[in-house]
């Protein structure tokens, strides 16, 4: 079998490292052949791909709109003949949809995936990802209310809608968090992260007022570090530093570019908090629930199939500024032994259901069915 993965650029994001995740390990531990496609120039990922042997072909697409994309990339599916072609997010589904729509009988099988959430779509998206439901031969999610989600408002048939969460390769998630930090975590704090890029629906403001609302003893206590690069661009990002300053927390909060050593940092953090106000399948709350740390994260997506509450961590309502601070202060009063314990039942919780070779093999039975169902008369 032959997977090509659509993307536009390998950038940080989450649908990014999923893909990245996936690839590697289809190609080295299930000895399928997987090529990458993407469009835009970025090279976050790009080693990573490179050492695990999947070739990353840039189909050279450096402007919104080109004449030739559609027939270069359909001349590149038309020599290689991957059997499938999964594209995870919305643009790339677009774009090599319609590569794929002129080639005949030699259309490779094509997948679509929904991989976030359908509450801040305005109508244009909204039709885009409905005709590309449609027009692909199955639809895969990653989280079970976008599940519903895709059958109920983009009308989909439920039987080409497929649930896959997202997963992580344990072994090597440890063997990472052996390596150095980049940063120095000073003794004497707790030290939480909110990882995500500097954009509104990850809720950074809402995290920083409810530090602000924290008891004295407990404020000084915290050290909050903030990764993730500013994607949204300067005037989302500014205005997330600037509501910190506002707050008076410039003891307390760090601001930190995207990087690629998440493992080691988590390794040595007290929790993870993700305030989002929307999300599909947040990798961070795997990816800390993996190394063993508690989690307060907002109430969306598959958060709640992740977190088991006052087990492994909190969920509170997203945007409830009161309900996070009182997370937050639960949180910093538990001992470090109380703290230990909420990760290890959160790191059972990804064994048990999330590790990476349950889900490839998800994904190959939905791969499997979809070319089977091709094949048959």
């Amino acid at each position: 079998m032959h997977i090509a993965y659509a993307l536009d650029l390998l950038a940080s994001g989450g649908a990014q490292r999923q893909l990245v995740e996936l690839a590697c390990f289809l190609q080295r531990e299930r000895g399928i052949r997987v090529s990458v496609l993407t469009y835009y120039e970025h090279s976050f990922h790009q080693a990573r791909l490179q050492a695990a042997g999947v070739p990353v072909i840039d189909m050279g697409r450096r402007s919104k709109f080109s004449a030739t994309f559609v027939a270069k990339a359909r001349a590149w599916l038309r020599a290689e003949r991957p059997d499938l072609l999964h594209a995870f997010l919305l643009g790339p589904g677009v774009w090599f949809g319609l590569a794929a729509a002129g080639m005949g009988s030699q259309r490779p099988a094509f997948i679509a995936a929904e991989r976030g959430s359908l509450l801040c779509e305005n109508v244009g998206r909204l039709l885009a990802r409905t005709a590309l439901g449609h027009a692909a031969d199955a639809v895969t999610v990653n989280s079970e209310v976008m599940t519903e989600a895709v059958v109920q408002r983009l009308r989909v048939p439920a039987a080409r809608v497929h649930y896959v969460p997202n997963g992580i390769d344990l072994p090597r998630w440890d063997r990472l968090a052996a390596q150095p930090c980049p940063w120095d975590l000073e003794p004497g704090r707790v030290h939480l992260a909110l990882v995500g890029r500097l954009q509104p629906e990850k809720g950074h403001v809402y995290l920083l007022r409810a530090i602000a609302r924290l008891e004295p003893h407990l404020r000084e206590c915290v050290r909050l570090w903030c990764v993730g690069a500013a994607t949204g661009g300067a005037g989302e990002s500014n205005a997330i530093v600037a509501e910190s300053d506002r707050l008076g927390l410039g003891d307390v909060v760090r601001f930190v570019p995207a990087t690629h050593a998440i493992a080691p940092l988590l390794a040595r953090l007290h929790g993870v908090v993700l305030p989002s106000l929307h999300e599909g399948f947040p990798n961070v709350v795997l990816e800390a629930m993996a190394s063993r740390l508690p989690v307060v994260a907002s109430g969306v997506g598959d958060v709640a199939n992740l977190i088991d509450p006052e087990r492994s961590g909190r969920i509170v309502p997203p945007a409830d500024v009161p309900a996070l601070a009182d997370a937050l202060a639960w949180l910093l009063q538990q001992t470090p032994e109380q703290r230990s314990a909420l990760g290890g039942r959160g790191r059972a919780i990804i064994e048990e259901r999330y590790a990476m070779p349950l889900v490839a093999d998800r994904y190959l039975t939905v791969y499997r069915a979809v070319l089977a169902a091709r094949a048959a008369p």
